[in-house]
């Protein structure tokens, strides 16, 4: 069983900062049963008062179904596939939504109008939140999830991998709030989903990561609190994959 002190306690030990930029991915059930009533809202609560003095925060908030119904509502938060009620809670408490009708983030914190407001049409590449969070050396931060965060995948786009491109998508923008309609074209970095071989598994990465200590992992409950500068893992996976091309993939 694991409390908000002791997650206070695991992320003093990871050397959380309040200047941090922070993207979080979570798996929490892995910890075990919380002491307090709602274990998402500790997370939050718990990484928000280390943070957000002049950090920010940054959630996961992928619906992955504008490709099919090509309407995307940007004032609707809906549960993330990889964070579940942590991204909903977080509507509750002021998070703001970005622009990406796939790859959606929520923010909270001083950086966050500012890199929300100045993203490009592209989810990966030039201009992207992701180009730009790995360029301001976000933090990543993980619940019982690996170091195989989103924003691998702009490491993967700048290294131009193979079994990675770039596919456009034309839909619209619906904001039910000005009754507002919008066509836009976005832009995001696909893999061909008839391949096997290039689905993404970054379990061995994870491990590389932790035995070259930029992967730091502390306790939390039956789970575990980790976090690695994204310069720091990119800057590994640059020389790593020179010897080990398949290094990110299943």
């Amino acid at each position: 069983m694991w409390s908000r002190t002791e997650l206070n306690f695991s992320l003093t030990e990871l050397n959380l900062q309040k200047s941090d930029l922070v993207f979080l991915h979570s798996n929490v059930g892995f910890s075990g049963l919380c002491r307090e009533t709602n274990p998402a809202a500790t997370i939050i609560e718990g990484i928000l008062e280390k943070v957000t003095e002049t950090g920010s925060l940054f959630l996961p908030a992928f619906s992955y179904s504008f490709p099919q119904n090509r309407t995307f509502d940007p004032t609707v938060i809906s549960p993330s596939s990889t964070m579940g009620s942590v991204s909903t809670l977080a509507e509750s408490l002021g998070f703001e939504k970005s622009k990406d009708p796939i790859f959606g983030v929520l923010g909270k914190g001083k950086a966050v109008a500012k890199l929300f407001e100045a993203q490009s049409n592209r989810s990966f590449g030039p201009g992207s939140l992701f180009s730009r969070l790995l360029d301001l050396d976000v933090k990543m931060l993980s619940i019982n999830a690996g170091a195989g965060g989103t924003i691998v995948h702009e490491m993967e786009h700048r290294m131009s991998v193979p079994y990675r491109f770039e596919k456009s998508f034309q839909g619209r923008i619906l904001d039910t709030r000005k009754n507002v309609t919008t066509d836009i074209e976005w832009v995001s970095y696909v893999r061909d989903l008839n391949n096997p071989f290039t689905e993404a598994n970054f379990e061995k990465l994870t491990k590389k990561l932790y035995l070259e200590g930029i992967w730091k992992k502390v306790p939390l409950g039956k789970g575990y609190v980790a976090s690695a500068s994204s310069i720091q893992v990119f800057n590994y996976i640059l020389q790593a994959m020179k010897s080990d091309p398949a290094l990110l993939l299943k």
